[in-house]
């Protein structure tokens, strides 16, 4: 038998929005990118637009990953920047 207070408990769900959905959906990526890449000792740095890492990634990683929709022109600079530094490490 289920308590009425253990009842009212599973009714009280946090209705959120597809956009905050989205958002926490990234967040949580960023986190298992941070701590993937710190397993392996690499570098990592997060902002709110993106996080990302001028190491070479582990295989099935990328370098970046964006968590804000929003802030396409600093990703675009943290893309160009990423571009620019792993070309040079990989020549």
């Amino acid at each position: 038998m289920i308590r009425s207070s253990s009842r009212s408990n599973i009714l009280k769900h946090t209705v959120r929005s597809d956009a905050e959905k989205a958002r926490i959906c990234a967040a949580n990526n960023a986190d298992l990118y941070q701590a993937m890449f710190r397993a392996h000792g690499l570098p990592d740095q997060r902002t709110s637009a993106f996080w990302s890492s001028d190491a070479i990634a582990p295989p099935y990683y990328s370098n970046m990953t964006t968590l804000d929709p929003d802030a396409t022109e600093e990703q675009l600079i943290e893309i160009g920047r990423l571009t620019d530094r792993l070309e040079r490490i990989r020549i």
